[in-house]
């Protein structure tokens, strides 16, 4: 585990996060014995170690001096609990057969830090679980997503300390994210993408095109989940707002979209909910809806047509008009 304070030193942007080695921990008995300079085995006593590994004859087996893994939580938690950012790295395997440390996840601790990013996150839905409040799993969707909005906000706050604390967070992230924004940057060049890279799209708040040619709708992205049909297909699941009117007022409706798994990369644009910074015709677009929706706004509320002829109901043999002709009425239609 690795700890970052205002005082530590951060990754340079030539740092991966596979280079990145975690500190050990130390007891304090055993840096006491360190200290005093003790040689091994010089201690006439036994020293009781516990594992909690499946299998306590490999050679990664985990020992702790406490039976209950939770006192271990509790030691490391004491251990860094003044720390503004926690970052947690885990040991996994390479396509090459080696192993290398990732950043699985970072805490955050500083309360000072915790409030600014409220304030940034503030119209991003859902980037702060209430099960974890403040600690973010990779691969870090809400800082991808907003990376630019945080460097916005770097670039025009003046409390200097509140500058330094997200400053220090993104020098940790900047490593840990350069493959997410390399893919990204790739996507936006060749217009396609992988379906397991879809979720560099999703960011919440995105205006997304859905439909084709005169039925084009423009919709707000609410939430986007991976998910799986009873087949066990994978499948994405986006909910949407959209503008539209009740018979009473005008507000958001909430649509969804569901895109299922594709093999080979496919154009952004041929998906059924893409974002509309894809669209090489934006303006058009936006010129086109833009027209239909002040006609819509128009058509909105109770409109009373003059008609002439006879009214036809549902069920009945001849027609019948109860009001003279012509008439005037809501329910007068021919």
């Amino acid at each position: 585990m690795s700890v970052h304070s205002s005082e530590t030193s951060s990754f340079t942007s030539e740092t991966t996060d596979s280079q990145i080695e975690p500190e050990d921990d130390l007891t304090d008995d055993a840096m006491a014995d360190a200290a005093e300079g003790k040689a091994v085995g010089s201690k006439c006593e036994i020293k009781s170690l516990y594992t909690h590994s499946s299998n306590p004859q490999s050679h990664r087996a985990k020992w702790s001096e406490f039976k209950d893994p939770s006192m271990e939580e509790a030691r490391l938690k004491a251990a860094s609990r003044s720390f503004a950012i926690i970052q947690r790295f885990s040991r996994e395997r390479t396509a090459g057969g080696e192993y290398s440390w990732k950043t699985c996840s970072i805490e955050v601790q500083s309360p000072k830090l915790q409030a600014t990013l409220a304030h940034i996150f503030r119209d991003y839905r859902g980037w702060n679980s209430d099960e974890t409040p403040y600690i973010f799993f990779s691969p870090f969707d809400p800082f991808v997503h907003w990376w630019s909005k945080i460097m916005d906000w770097l670039s025009q706050e003046q409390d200097m300390s509140a500058k330094m604390e997200v400053q220090l967070l993104c020098d940790m992230l900047e490593p840990v994210l350069a493959p997410s924004f390399a893919a990204l940057k790739r996507v936006k060049a060749t217009g396609r993408i992988k379906f397991r890279s879809l979720w560099l799209l999703w960011a919440p708040g995105t205006l997304m095109v859905t439909g084709q040619n005169e039925h084009l709708c423009l919709s707000k992205l609410q939430t986007a989940e991976l998910g799986k049909l009873e087949d066990g297909s994978l499948v994405w699941r986006l909910k949407m707002d959209t503008v539209d009117w009740n018979g009473s007022y005008s507000g958001f409706a909430e649509d969804s979209v569901i895109i299922p798994r594709y093999s080979e990369p496919q154009l952004v644009t041929k998906l059924v909910a893409h974002p509309l910074e894809f669209r090489t015709t934006r303006k058009e677009i936006q010129d086109q809806l833009l027209t239909r929706g002040k006609k819509f706004a128009s058509l909105r509320g109770f409109h009373v047509v003059t008609c002439t002829g006879k009214k036809y109901i549902a069920g009945m043999a001849s027609p019948v008009c109860p009001f003279p002709l012509p008439c005037s009425h809501p329910d007068s239609f021919m």
